[in-house]
């Protein structure tokens, strides 16, 4: 994943965070920002081993550029990329028998930034030898 992300951003960056997530039904997920600073990405990919979209899902984020909302069905084995400071969340599955919605986020900071990041963010110093 780090090098398409960097490949896709054309851009030296750096893991900062990396987090898992699960929901199953009725598990609603809020509106949330991953970092407020800017040169900082998130790409969350998905990892249930199998899905139908009919299941839902989708991953939605608020582009604040073109201010309007997008969202993209959960599809095992793709990803989405975004600014971390864009509001973003997950839906859960709609039927009991869809099983667990999982992901994987990974955030990345340009590397010219990582030590000032890393300093204001003293929780995630731990990730300073990683990307």
């Amino acid at each position: 994943m780090s090098l398409r992300v960097r490949k896709y951003l054309k851009r030296k960056l750096k893991i900062v965070k990396i987090h898992v997530n699960g929901q199953t039904m009725g598990q609603m997920s809020n509106f949330h920002q991953d970092s407020c600073w800017d040169d900082v990405w998130t790409c969350v990919l998905f990892t249930s081993p199998s899905w139908n979209t009919n299941h839902g899902g989708e991953f939605t984020t608020y582009d604040p550029i073109q201010e309007r909302y997008k969202s993209v069905s959960y599809i095992p084995n793709t990803a989405a990329l975004f600014p971390a400071n864009w509001d973003h969340r997950g839906a859960p599955p709609l039927i009991p028998d869809a099983g667990m919605r999982t992901s994987l986020a990974v955030t990345f900071c340009a590397a010219e930034i990582e030590k000032e990041f890393l300093e204001a963010h003293p929780n995630l110093a731990g990730f300073a030898n990683y990307g």
